[in-house]
C-alpha cells in the first residue's frame, strides 16, 4: 500500500512540474506574430488588444492602424513590442521598407519583448521610442526592403 501511495505522489509531482514549465506570454500578442503597441507596457491608450501585428513583414506602418482603431496609425508611434513568433528573430526599422534608405534598427529573438522603448532599446537614450516605421521576421527582411 505504501509503495502505491509513493508512486501516486511521484506521478503527481511529475505532472505538476510539467504544467508549471509550460511557457506563457506576458502580452496579448497572438502566437506566431510580432506586435507593437503605442504606449509602454503593451497597450495603446489603455487597450492591451490595441496592437499592430504581423506574421511576415510590414514595409509601411503608415498603412496600418492599431487593432480596434479606425484612425490611429502605427507609424512612428510604437513604444513597446513583443516577438511572439515561433521560429525567427524580429527586426524593427526607423525607415519604411525595413531600412532600404538607411535609418536605425533593432531586433529581438523569439519569445522576447520590450515593454518600454524609451529606457532599454539598444540606442542611446531610448532613441527608438516612437520611430518604428517597418518590421519583419528575419527570413522576410529582403522581401520587406524590396516591397512597394
Amino acid at each position: 500500500m505504501r509503495v502505491r501511495a509513493l508512486a501516486l505522489v511521484s506521478m503527481g509531482l511529475v505532472a505538476t512540474g510539467i504544467a508549471a514549465a509550460a511557457p506563457a506570454s506576458a502580452t496579448t500578442c497572438p502566437s506566431g506574430y510580432s506586435c507593437t503597441w503605442e504606449d509602454s507596457n503593451f497597450n495603446s491608450n489603455g487597450n492591451t488588444l490595441g496592437y499592430l501585428k504581423f506574421s511576415l513583414y510590414i514595409p509601411h506602418f503608415s498603412d496600418w492602424n492599431y487593432n480596434g482603431y479606425t484612425n490611429f496609425k502605427a507609424d512612428n508611434n510604437a513604444s513597446s513590442m513583443d516577438n511572439h513568433g515561433t521560429s525567427q528573430t524580429v527586426y524593427y526599422y526607423s525607415n519604411d521598407n525595413c531600412g532600404r534608405t538607411g535609418g536605425t534598427s533593432f531586433s529581438r529573438p523569439i519569445g522576447q519583448n520590450d515593454g518600454d522603448f524609451s529606457n532599454d532599446t539598444p540606442l542611446p537614450g531610448g532613441a527608438f521610442n516612437d520611430v518604428a516605421s517597418a518590421g519583419a521576421f528575419s527570413s522576410y527582411v529582403s522581401t520587406c526592403v524590396n516591397a512597394g
